[in-house]
């Protein structure tokens, strides 16, 4: 419940910061967010660290949630808006499956649960890395 209850907070504060500074910069934090809570969690020396981890993951998750679809949605063409938006939510799906499919290759490994956690950093780092090379939303710039 840690990480769906800052979600929520994330999901609410998002907006406000995608408004301010625009979308890029509110997705790219989201990720950086995202990540950093991953690679805590996967470092975690105590319970509360790990918890509290989440509580930073769950902030990610949820801008991301927010922003994402919007930032899509405000860069793609009228004609393909629709599919490409629906597209980012099919690939969350095809993403927690290649999740499942890495932890079962990964039982077995010593401080499996830590890898499990930690490789969950990877794709927020990738998205993170894209960002500094995709323009602003226009609507922003406006």
């Amino acid at each position: 419940s840690a990480m769906n209850s800052f979600a929520v907070v994330g999901a609410l504060v998002s907006g406000w910061i995608a408004d301010r500074v625009g979308r890029k910069p509110a997705l790219f934090m989201s990720s950086c967010t995202f990540a950093a809570g991953s690679v805590m969690m996967a470092m975690a020396g105590s319970y509360e660290m790990l918890v509290y981890s989440r509580y930073i993951q769950g902030f990610g998750v949820g801008a991301g949630m927010l922003v994402s679809p919007m930032f899509i949605a405000e860069v793609s063409p009228a004609k393909f808006r629709g599919a490409l938006v629906s597209l980012g939510e099919v690939s969350l799906s095809l993403g927690i499956l290649l999740a499942y499919c890495i932890n079962y290759f990964l039982s077995g490994v010593p401080n499996q649960w830590r890898w499990m956690i930690g490789l969950g950093a990877l794709p927020d780092v990738l998205l993170a890395l894209r960002q500094l090379f995709l323009p602003e939303s226009p609507r922003f710039l406006l």
